[in-house]
């Protein structure tokens, strides 16, 4: 993981005075909007009718894509059966994402490691050829939700492979200078607020103006409803468990090196133990009439604290802790832990490796480190 760093510390200065020394203006910039209500978005919905129903709820990401003539499809069909379909990329992300889960869901394969590592990812169900493009068939990692809510995290310091040009490492580093700080960097979230019965989405303009200061305060606190009554601090400690166990696999693995890949968090944003009467009706149902877009500055009333991510780098515990902590049978913690998801996507830029991925490490670290802060 040592390719492209000398670029990276040469351009330091260079980013300091064109991007982390600016002053971010933190004022909200909310656009309300009705579903469906924009022209050529209800044109892109026409054409692609033909090819299947879109995912509704997506945290980040192409919504449409090309096929062979050009004409649009959804990058993600929903099947409606507890699987999409994913898009497949362009030569050679497309072949190398698709060689990925094939390799994983071999079932030749009974490698220790990789058993592991299954479990942190969409279940893989094929290759599938539909209309003028081929798909990956994945499990839905929402299905069931009443309200899903999500969030993206693109991790790593790196997120340009050993391929890529110095115009494409700059690009990367130019979108969002603090991920070489923190090792992540938020792309996008949906989160729902069963109170006033609309989902608000945070868009990469949104996230991108974070800084190291303000990620937890008004980044990660905003996902779990820190800044309302109606929080969802319950699934903090259930969403630590599964880091930790995720950080441990990581720590030892050295098989893959995973660039660009991404953390994909949900829960229910409406589930029993904290939903008002109308979470019942269907998710995109009528008690929904409106969304909040949030494409710039930052949300009102967001929690007041400042706290910066912490430091830790190294494991928070020994792996006999750890094997301790995730093995202690408490009905309730089990019970909150299936109503946490996280998972690893995104491999089209995953290669071979013999070494352990200290860039995916550092995140995942920087992270855990975020969430304990929110519990302070």
């Amino acid at each position: 993981m040592m390719f492209g760093q000398n670029f990276v510390f040469t351009l330091n200065k260079q980013l300091e005075d064109k991007h982390i020394s600016e002053t971010v203006d933190f004022e909200m910039d909310v656009m309300k909007f009705e579903l469906n209500s924009n022209h050529n978005e209800n044109e892109k919905e026409t054409n692609c009718k033909r090819e299947g129903a879109p995912l509704t709820i997506q945290a980040s990401g192409h919504k449409y894509v090309h096929g062979v003539s050009g004409r649009l499809m959804p990058a993600v069909i929903d099947l409606g059966d507890g699987y999409i379909l994913k898009a497949l990329q362009k030569h050679p992300r497309g072949e190398r994402e698709l060689s990925f889960y094939q390799q994983i869901f071999d079932q030749i394969y009974v490698d220790p490691d990789i058993q592991m590592l299954k479990s942190f990812l969409p279940h893989f169900a094929g290759k599938v050829d539909r209309g003028e493009g081929s798909y990956l068939k994945l499990s839905n990692l929402i299905h069931g939700y009443q309200r899903p809510c999500v969030m993206d995290l693109k991790m790593g310091r790196i997120t340009y492979d050993c391929k890529a040009t110095q115009e494409k490492i700059l690009s990367e580093l130019k979108k969002f200078p603090p991920a070489q700080q923190l090792g992540f960097q938020i792309t996008g979230m949906m989160v729902f607020d069963p109170v006033k019965e609309t989902y608000e989405k945070f868009s990469k303009e949104y996230t991108r103006k974070l800084t190291e200061e303000t990620m937890v305060s008004k980044g990660l606190s905003l996902f779990f409803g820190l800044n309302r009554e109606t929080n969802r601090n319950d699934l903090l400690h259930p969403l630590l468990a599964k880091l930790r166990e995720l950080e441990l696999w990581f720590s030892v693995q050295k098989k893959f090196s995973f660039i660009a890949s991404s953390l994909l968090i949900s829960y229910d944003g409406c589930p029993q133990v904290k939903a008002s009467q109308s979470c019942t009706e269907n998710v995109l149902g009528n008690s929904i009439k409106q969304s909040y877009v949030y494409d710039g500055g930052t949300a009102k009333d967001t929690v007041e604290s400042n706290c910066i991510c912490g430091e830790v780098i190294e494991p928070s515990k020994s792996s006999s802790e750890f094997t301790s902590t995730i093995n202690h049978d408490h009905s309730q913690d089990k019970n909150l832990a299936d109503k946490i998801g996280l998972h690893l996507i995104d491999f089209a830029h995953v290669y071979p490796s013999d070494s352990v991925d200290h860039n995916v490490l550092f995140g995942i670290r920087k992270l855990i480190s975020c969430m304990e802060s929110m519990l302070r």
